[in-house]
């Protein structure tokens, strides 16, 4: 577990391969990205592998009238992560600041001079910084001036489709669950389930949008899921229900049963924490029909 303050520190790893970004669902892209990463770090002899990832989604600060609907909570994200054995997270507030920096100044601040990257593992639109000039080949480039080598992750399909944060959403917006479940791979299942329900509440659709908050419950209850459980049966005016909904997320919260999350501090404009963790209760899986 890494924390401190950007740039008030030297380098918190010796060495690392690396990965970034937002990371939300994160579906079979993704983990192909982070299976590249552990294995970089083995290849190479590296210290450690590292996510560099982001606390909110960066659309929710560059573009707010468009930003999307989220596959995963920030919590759900955690635990995913620790399931899939990465050895550290870096969790970003994307701020205001970070947005501004070219990425020649993001590289070399951040991955390179505070987590020690001496491989970054890129997918192949991978686009960073205020310009996003930071593509393979300018990252490549860099790279001989930084100490660091670049590999690009080449896209994985789905059904001849790129498998993708957007085209998973636009999959569970029009009702295809079997392809975005397909997309995401069977430890999101729970994720996705929960990610259709807000996209029918955003558009009130209540009755699907209980069905899907009921089945989330019964797979894997949350407190996330309660919260929206008892939001909709509020805006149904289940007053009584809507209550025990709340009560039940709370009880999750006070007494938990599993292993913590580490304490993330609430974002400040260039605060970076690192950790592991999340929930690792019994896995209980939701079966779709075939897609035809």
């Amino acid at each position: 577990i890494i924390a401190g303050k950007i740039g008030t520190r030297g380098s918190q790893l010796h060495s690392c391969a690396l990965a970034l970004g937002a990371f939300d669902g994160l579906h079979r892209g993704h983990q192909a990205l982070i299976q590249g990463v552990l294995d970089a770090r083995d290849r190479l002899g590296l210290e450690t592998g590292a996510l560099f990832t982001f606390m909110q989604h960066p659309r929710q600060l560059l573009d707010p009238r468009t930003e999307p609907f989220l596959l995963t909570t920030w919590r759900a994200k955690l635990g995913l992560l620790q399931k899939m054995d990465c050895p550290v997270i870096v969790a970003a507030d994307f701020c205001p600041e970070l947005s501004r920096l070219s990425y020649q100044e993001f590289v070399a601040k951040f991955l390179v001079g505070y987590l020690g990257m001496k491989h970054l593992v890129a997918g192949y639109d991978t686009h960073l910084g205020a310009d996003r000039h930071g593509t393979a080949d300018t990252l490549s480039e860099l790279g001989q001036e930084l100490g660091y080598t670049v590999e690009v992750v080449p896209p994985v399909k789905e059904g001849g489709q790129i498998i993708s944060s957007s085209a998973i959403r636009q999959a569970v917006s029009s009702g295809d669950l079997p392809l975005a479940a397909a997309m995401l791979g069977p430890a999101s299942v729970v994720s996705l389930l929960l990610a259709a329900a807000r996209l029918c509440l955003r558009n009130e659709l209540w009755g699907k949008a209980r069905s899907y908050l009921e089945s989330v419950i019964a797979l894997k209850p949350s407190p996330e899921a309660y919260q929206d459980y008892g939001r909709l049966l509020t805006q149904l005016g289940e007053g009584d229900a809507a209550a025990d909904a709340y009560r039940n997320g709370l009880l999750l919260v006070s007494q938990p049963t599993l292993p913590a999350i580490p304490h993330i501090p609430e974002p400040a404009d260039t605060d970076v924490v690192a950790g592991a963790g999340g929930d690792t209760g019994a896995q209980q899986s939701q079966q779709f029909p075939s897609r035809q």
